[in-house]
């Protein structure tokens, strides 16, 4: 294994219990979700670390005044791409900390998060105003997506995530042969880094949804009952999902490489979106054999793809990832998860011989080339957005009284 594979490693069930150093609440002005970080860390490591910061990653973008605050803002990023995208009345709380990880100079755990708790079968007239029911009975639920379904905390004394990461990555040359952490947003990276921001993002939605409970080496389910994503997993060439299957057919389908899928309606449905990775309409996951602990089952496969891009979801970094499927599979889970803006928005956009004299927006999921008598007239007000990068050429005008406005914001090449 090289340095441009680098598996990410889940724990599903993490106790939480540690003294939290600080709390910061991460909800942004059109958020629908809340995101409460715990930082674990104590004085002098981790997200408190007093060391100088990383001048790549403040040229990226992030204003930390220390090396400890900009891994804190990068992580507070991470949260807050969640936070746009899911539909949750109570907060969701992760305790969060960086760690002595393995790591030597070909592999790293670059870090893990999973779901503190697992609920199931709670009782609306126990939760008061605004409970429910969830929607399949005698099955465990990730303890953030049981709260948001519950409109209530089930779990009011403890935590919904846990996160750790590797601190070693940072200024080790015997790690990944001295590669380091990047805490800039987007998704181009810089040579001999890698990215932080979208790690997070990866492991927070292993403790939203994106993991099951079953023992994949064994087979067994967790208490001997299903999990709300192990309700999806069907093995294609039997036909059986996982819920049905013994606790053998369950191990032999970890690693039935190309025939374990995802079934689920909402994933189905955008399906059609992928270049690579499905079989009909049904969406593969992560299943080699030998099977790989922390990673099998619990991924999409890495064959899934969108153009130049691949899953958020997947088990290795790769440095073009995109959250392509992974809001349908949340939905199918029971999130209200919305797509962000580059949804319907073309990856490139080029603007020539036009002129604009209203009100109008134009968003890219990467560039605008705007130039070649595109002109802006004295009545109009117009906004660029784009995720990589805006290029005024020659034959851009802006005519006087003109409102116009451009934002490179990176976050929207993950949306």
């Amino acid at each position: 294994m090289n340095s441009g594979d680098r598996p990410y490693r889940v724990r599903h069930l993490i106790n939480a219990g540690l003294l939290v150093a600080a709390t910061f609440v991460c909800h942004q002005a059109f958020a629908t979700a809340t995101f409460i970080i715990n930082n674990l860390d104590t004085a002098g490591e981790g997200f408190n670390d007093p060391s100088a910061p990383d001048p790549i990653s403040a040229a990226g973008g992030n204003p930390g005044t220390t090396l400890g605050a900009q891994r804190l803002w990068a992580f507070q990023k991470a949260a807050e791409f969640w936070g746009q995208r899911l539909d949750s009345t109570i907060p969701i709380a992760v305790d969060a900390d960086m760690d002595s990880m393995a790591c030597d100079q070909f592999s790293a755990v670059l870090g893990g998060a999973g779901a503190t708790n697992g609920v199931r079968d709670w009782v609306a007239g126990d939760l008061g105003p605004g409970g429910s029911l969830p929607p399949l009975s005698n099955t465990w639920y990730h303890i953030a997506l049981a709260n948001r379904i519950a409109a209530t905390d089930l779990d009011p004394a403890g935590s919904d995530i846990g996160a750790t990461f590797n601190s070693d990555i940072d200024n080790n040359n015997s790690c990944l042969l001295n590669t380091n952490w990047y805490y800039g947003l987007g998704t181009d990276i810089p040579p001999g880094t890698v990215s932080f921001f979208t790690t997070v993002l990866h492991e927070l939605g292993h403790g939203l949804g994106v993991s099951t409970f079953v023992n994949t080496s064994t087979g067994v389910k967790a208490l001997n009952r299903n999990d709300i994503y192990m309700v999806f997993l069907e093995d294609h060439d039997s036909g059986k999902g996982w819920p049905i299957m013994t606790n053998s057919e369950r191990v032999s389908s970890a690693i039935d490489t190309g025939d374990l899928h995802w079934t689920g309606t909402n994933v189905r449905t955008k399906s059609s979106v992928l270049t690579n990775g499905t079989v009909g309409d049904h969406v593969r996951m992560y299943a080699p054999n030998p099977l790989e602990g922390g990673s099998s089952v619990s991924h999409w496969d890495t064959v899934l793809a969108s153009g130049t891009f691949q899953e958020l979801m997947e088990p290795s970094a790769t440095g073009s990832e995109l959250v392509i499927v992974t809001d349908e599979m949340l939905q199918d889970e029971g999130w209200n998860a919305f797509e962000g803006d580059c949804a319907a928005a073309s990856d490139d956009l080029v603007l020539s011989n036009q002129t604009i004299s209203n009100t109008q927006s134009f968003t890219a999921c990467l560039t605008i080339d705007a130039g070649t008598n595109f002109i802006i007239d004295s009545t109009a007000n117009v906004d660029f957005e784009a995720g990589r990068g805006i290029t005024l050429g020659p034959g851009f005008r802006v005519q006087n009284g003109a409102t116009f406005g451009a934002m490179v914001d990176p976050l929207m090449t993950l949306k």
